[in-house]
């Protein structure tokens, strides 16, 4: 004879879940987008831990008459996540996307046709990054999920400003990285 226990494991579950996430310690990411200098500077706790190139938004783009493509300036809190997602209006994938707008905005992977583009404008408007430094931002934004859709102590700050921000705390040492991938 086969007992089934369904109903009360869910729930257990979930609460476990709960007692857990209420655990984890927030970590304070502050992702600066240069608009000029093309770079996303990625402080973690305090330290910048990442240096990468992007693409940002191109007046240059062709497919600009199906609607404004620019990047948005300006600070910004995380909307949501898609590990997969898709734009319709583009008709372009957008891997490892985080949403920092309602108007689908994004940090997301560059595809392979895209990479050669990086530290260039080239984008309609989203952040696009290498696909392994878009799957580390991913990663370390999820970290910080609460909920669906809450994601406390994460900040997009875009700016178009043509100097680096200044450094807000020390750098820690170089950390090795795939060619294409700077990592501070």
């Amino acid at each position: 004879m086969l007992y089934m226990f369904v109903s009360a494991a869910p729930a257990i579950a979930q609460n476990q879940l709960r007692d857990i996430e209420a655990n984890l310690q927030v970590v304070p990411i502050l992702a600066i987008v240069n608009i000029h200098e093309q770079k996303m500077l990625v402080y973690v706790g305090g330290v910048l831990k990442y240096e990468w190139a992007t693409s940002t938004a191109s007046s240059k783009n062709t497919d600009c008459t199906k609607g404004v493509c620019e990047t948005p300036i300006g600070t910004f809190g995380v909307t949501r996540q898609n590990r997969q997602a898709y734009s319709k209006k583009w008709d372009s994938p957008m891997p490892n996307a985080t949403y920092f707008d309602n108007d689908g905005d994004a940090v997301h992977a560059a595809t392979q046709s895209e990479i050669a583009e990086l530290g260039h404008p080239a984008s309609h408007g989203c952040v696009r990054l290498h696909p392994a430094n878009a799957q580390i931002f991913f990663d370390l934004v999820r970290h910080n999920q609460r909920g669906a859709h809450t994601y406390p102590g994460v900040t997009i700050r875009i700016i178009t400003g043509s100097s680096a921000p200044p450094i807000l705390a020390p750098r820690e040492k170089p950390k090795p990285t795939p060619k294409g991938i700077i990592a501070i």
